[in-house]
């Protein structure tokens, strides 16, 4: 054993002493803090039978987004506030790494000062007032709870949350009767809305990779389940956006773990066979082009033309971009209740958001918003990437995924911008990377180096 080795071994000793009851204790009510708090935010246990209504054609007579933004829910409201408590709990009394200045703490800091300052223009100041102190006790439990945890540790936590929302889902449909998995028009809704449990899957799908060969195994069990879980319930809310995404975000994950050669020939493979895609529904026959659209449908009696009713919401937000390009319209002020019964009214759907998270940034924060949201999103997969090339965390390597898969996923969805689980998900990995490595993290970040630096004498030796 060598010194580095027998130094290492020394300051792991020293640090199993400190993962006291208290750190033990905080990691394991993490789960069901997670899990009982967002499910009285994001989820209802009748959900299946309200958008069983939805699916069909809308008729007016029930908006339950329209009606939300004009009501608080006192059950929702008590547990941000008791996810908050538990959020600076582990901020301040579990554990103490440092903060440390970076470009993506900067960018985010940008990002989120812009939206604060947005209430002074904001079309509805007392929407966004309201709508920004909820996303402030939304980050801070999020920037808390990223700070006792490593990055592996909270990606498992999130995966864990997932699947128990997704299981439980099942027996809501049951009990409801709404599980009718032979029917060609059923979509997977559970407590929530099948594009909500699409990205839940996803998560579940890139959480998988933390698995693959984690023990010096050639297969893992535990991340083939992983998988088989995420990949069953993504294929049964079809969910056109969360497939791609998924499947991107995986390859990119794959990419990052094979050898320095390999990468740029991969990546080149992946952007090659997407661009051929694209070329080619341009240059086949019509006839071609409705099969592909069908099988691209998963299944779905949807308008694939118009993305599902997509293009038309679009261009209706597009005009009310242009009132205002550079500032926007400030945080959520553009989303009123009234705007949202006016919408689903014309277009004949119920609208919650924009469905385009680029589009919904442009509506709060205008360009400048949109800017700093880019360069957030740029800092996070510049951070991660290093991480995981510097350590091999592989919770780093899911961030990765994670951003990416986002960046895709927000051409046809809004999920990710507004202050929900899988929302939370994403702001405390990024919080994670802003906090300095914990000192097992160090360890291997030298035997990594060490290890690198040792081929290279050899390299030089052998020629």
């Amino acid at each position: 054993m060598n010194d580095l080795d027998q130094q290492s071994d020394a300051m792991l000793e020293e640090q199993q002493v400190r993962p006291k009851f208290t750190w033990r204790l905080y990691a394991t009510l993490a789960v069901p803090m997670i899990m009982f708090g967002f499910y009285a935010i994001d989820h209802n246990w009748t959900a299946s039978q309200y958008n069983e209504h939805v699916f069909g054609i809308y008729d007016g007579t029930a908006n339950r987004t329209a009606d939300r933004m004009e009501t608080v829910n006192a059950g929702s409201s008590s547990w941000r506030v008791a996810l908050c408590v538990f959020g600076l709990v582990g901020l301040v009394c579990v554990s103490k790494p440092k903060l440390r200045v970076s470009l993506l703490l900067v960018t985010m800091m940008g990002y989120f000062g812009w939206l604060y300052l947005s209430v002074a223009w904001s079309v509805s100041p007392a929407a966004t007032a309201y709508k920004l102190a909820v996303l402030s006790v939304f980050l801070a439990t999020a920037f808390g709870i990223s700070r006792p945890l490593n990055m592996e540790q909270l990606a498992i936590r999130f995966m864990i949350v997932c699947i128990c929302y997704l299981f439980w889902g099942v027996i809501a449909e049951f009990v409801h009767g709404g599980l009718r998995l032979t029917s060609s028009e059923y979509r997977f809704t559970g407590t929530t809305h099948p594009n909500t449990n699409s990205v839940y899957a996803a998560i579940i799908c890139l959480c998988s990779s933390i698995f693959v060969f984690r023990k010096g195994r050639s297969v893992s069990w535990t991340a083939i389940a992983a998988f088989c879980i995420g990949a069953t319930f993504l294929l049964l809310a079809k969910s056109r956006t969360s497939m791609a995404a998924t499947l991107l975000g995986l390859a990119i994950i794959g990419i990052i773990h094979v050898s320095p050669r390999l990468r740029v020939p991969l990546l080149a493979c992946v952007l090659f066979f997407m661009a051929a895609a694209g070329l080619t529904m341009n240059l086949v026959g019509n006839q071609l082009k409705g099969k592909v659209g069908t099988a691209a449908a998963m299944g779905r009696k949807d308008d694939v033309t118009t993305l599902t009713g997509r293009l038309p919401l679009w261009d209706e937000l597009g005009d009310s971009i242009a009132d205002s390009p550079v500032i926007g319209h400030g945080y959520l002020g553009f989303w009123t209740g009234e705007r949202v019964e006016y919408l689903s009214e014309l277009l004949k759907w119920e609208i919650p958001h924009g469905h385009n998270m680029y589009l919904d940034v442009l509506l709060d924060g205008g360009l400048v918003g949109l800017f700093f949201y880019l360069s957030l999103f740029l800092a996070g997969l510049v951070s991660s990437t290093r991480r995981f090339f510097a350590t091999g965390d592989r919770g780093a390597a899911f961030t990765t995924g994670l951003l990416v898969l986002v960046l895709l996923h927000g051409f046809g969805e809004s999920l990710f911008k507004m202050p929900l689980f899988p929302t939370f998900v994403l702001m405390t990995m990024l919080f994670r990377l802003n906090w300095e490595p914990r000192l097992k993290e160090v360890v291997a970040e030298e035997r990594v180096r060490a290890s690198m630096a040792s081929d290279q004498q050899l390299q030089q030796v052998g020629a």
